[in-house]
């Protein structure tokens, strides 16, 4: 679906769609931002990479090769799929871990930067490592949206709730449009005592 598209229901859902109150460009980096949360809440847009594996080195900068990922959903080498093991276990298994070679069947992230491999590669060879990928932000009113059709819903009240908190200063609403946009429970305001 085109952004323009989108846009426009966004407009009517603000009752602004000769754009009088609020304009095109302001709509547009708000979809925008609703474009990237939705994707990355629901992990709708993946991709497939192929990164090369240097041998003795135990991690991949995942933000360098790939910039736009977020989160690791599978690594395979030569066809064979490697675990998932979590970084803090992975001294139990082997007090050596970072100096021990061989073939890797384990994988392991460290932030959103890198990604780790055990026992540590001993040859040249390829990864193929599939992620969740943030969508391109959108500069355009004719540029399509990369969440799929069937989440417009949610992108247009994300990007009401945005604009509500940030354009209006009507907090709770947008903040509840936000999370029932995000499929969250709005959280309720604490009672302050004395």
């Amino acid at each position: 679906m085109l952004a323009s598209v989108v846009l426009d229901l966004l407009a009517l859902a603000l009752d602004d769609e000769f754009s009088v109150h609020t304009p095109r460009a302001l709509l547009l980096s708000h979809l925008s931002r609703a474009q990237q949360w939705v994707s990355l809440r629901y992990r709708v847009i993946r991709h497939t990479v192929t990164l090369p594996l240097v041998p003795t080195a135990p991690f991949v900068d995942l933000l360098v090769l790939v910039p736009r990922f977020f989160g690791v959903t599978h690594v395979a080498l030569g066809g064979i799929p490697l675990a998932w093991a979590p970084y803090q276990s992975l001294r139990i298994r082997d007090p050596l871990w970072l100096q021990t070679p061989g073939t890797p069947t384990l994988y392991y992230r460290v932030g959103l930067r890198w990604l780790g491999l055990v026992p540590v590669p001993t040859v040249a060879g390829n990864l193929r490592v599939t992620g969740i990928v943030a969508p391109v932000p959108l500069l355009r009113e004719d540029q399509r949206l990369e969440v799929p059709d069937a989440y417009t819903n949610r992108l247009i009240a994300v990007s009401t709730g945005l604009l509500l908190v940030t354009r209006e200063h009507l907090v709770e609403e947008g903040l509840r449009r936000v999370a029932a946009g995000l499929g969250m429970a709005a959280r309720q305001p604490e009672a302050v005592t004395a």
